[in-house]
């Protein structure tokens, strides 16, 4: 009996302890400028931010787990982000209030094709591992494509 009780206690030391949801994570984004021409390239600011009191460990689907998604002004969901990112299964722990940022040169264009003027919503999101859509969207930054000159 004591044995088993030192083997419980020896168990527990070596847990990780409890982790918070992927989706208590925050995230945001900036962009260097909300107003851009073709030809343009600006600066995409991604962070990511624990704001629990638990660490959270997430599992990325890629080496690029925090990314971008921009909207069309007709609701086309394009994708953007142009850095190539390994396709590994990468575990990350945030710490409680830890905050990671990276910050990404942008040749506004998505799906392979400059992007045409108009009106756009650029989020920041987490890539997840066995997940297809984004998660922890952060609120939509607005980028006005205009033609040069204007």
């Amino acid at each position: 009996m004591r044995l088993a009780l030192l083997l419980l206690a020896a168990v527990a030391a070596c847990s990780d302890g409890p982790f918070g949801l992927p989706s208590d994570l925050s995230t945001a984004v900036s962009l260097s400028s909300g107003l851009a021409s073709p030809g343009d390239s600006i600066t995409v600011q991604l962070s990511l931010t624990n704001p629990t009191a638990d660490p959270i460990r997430i599992l990325g689907s890629s080496s690029c787990f925090l990314t971008f998604t921009v909207r069309a002004q007709d609701g086309t969901d394009l994708t953007a982000d142009p850095r190539i990112c390994a396709t590994i299964v990468a575990t990350v722990t945030l710490q409680p209030g830890e905050r990671r940022e990276t910050s990404i040169r942008w040749g506004l264009a998505a799906n392979g094709a400059p992007l045409p003027l108009g009106l756009y919503m650029v989020r920041a999101g987490l890539a997840l591992a066995n997940e297809h859509a984004l998660q922890a969207q952060s609120l939509p930054t607005t980028l006005r494509l205009v033609a040069s000159g204007t």
